[in-house]
């Protein structure tokens, strides 16, 4: 199953296994691995198996520095889904969230700054078997636009500390993020790093 699949869909695996991206062993992470291998193909210190492709993505458009997120979390996703010639890589996390009765989920989390409130999708909520609480809620956004808000409800977040977390519900938090594959084969200074989202150049969903 592992072989046949993508390179993406390898790299999920490994991330829910918490494999070594580097021996494809449990039990410790790529920064703490001993062994000396390297990918044939780029000679980073990632496994060959979960070396992506060269993307078709023109690179000339990625290199703009990250922006700073504005201030209200629909502005984000203004943002993200921007069509100009410049590219903005917005801060992304996989995250484990857990439910009241042992599900969890590793999920993408967009890290916004200057959102006042945390969000989370009712299809989340509903696989999680979180329960939801009847509110009324307005969220504003650029240019004075206003959002409703109808459910409420809490979730525990859970990696080396655990959080419990107040979130509104909502049917979308944004679109797939980043709004486009990246090509990453040469930005090696990233290589030996512990990234919060390893697929950061990938499409997907925020949830």
């Amino acid at each position: 199953m592992f072989m046949k699949a993508s390179v993406e869909e390898r790299q999920t695996l490994a991330l829910k296994l918490s494999l070594c991206w580097n021996c494809l062993r449990p039990s410790h992470q790529k920064n703490q691995c001993t062994m000396d291998k390297v990918c044939k193909v780029c000679q980073a210190k990632h496994h060959t198996l979960l070396h992506l492709p060269e993307s078709t993505v023109d690179n000339s458009n990625v290199n703009t520095p990250p922006a700073t997120s504005s201030t209200t979390f629909e502005t984000i996703a203004a943002h993200g889904t921007s069509r100009s010639l410049s590219l903005v890589l917005l801060s992304t996390a996989l995250v484990r969230v857990h439910g009241p009765n042992g599900q969890n989920e590793l999920c993408r989390a967009l890290l916004d700054s200057a959102s006042q409130s945390h969000f989370i999708t009712s299809s989340l909520a509903t696989r999680l078997g979180l329960e939801c609480h009847r509110s009324t809620i307005v969220v504003g956004g650029i240019s004075n636009a206003t959002t409703n808000v109808s459910e409420v409800t809490s979730f525990r977040i859970a990696t080396d500390i655990s959080y419990t977390l107040n979130a509104l519900v909502a049917p979308c938090v944004t679109v797939d993020l980043p709004t486009t594959k990246l090509n990453v084969d040469h930005w090696t200074h990233l290589q030996d790093f512990s990234l919060a989202d390893p697929l950061f150049h990938t499409p997907g969903k925020i949830e």
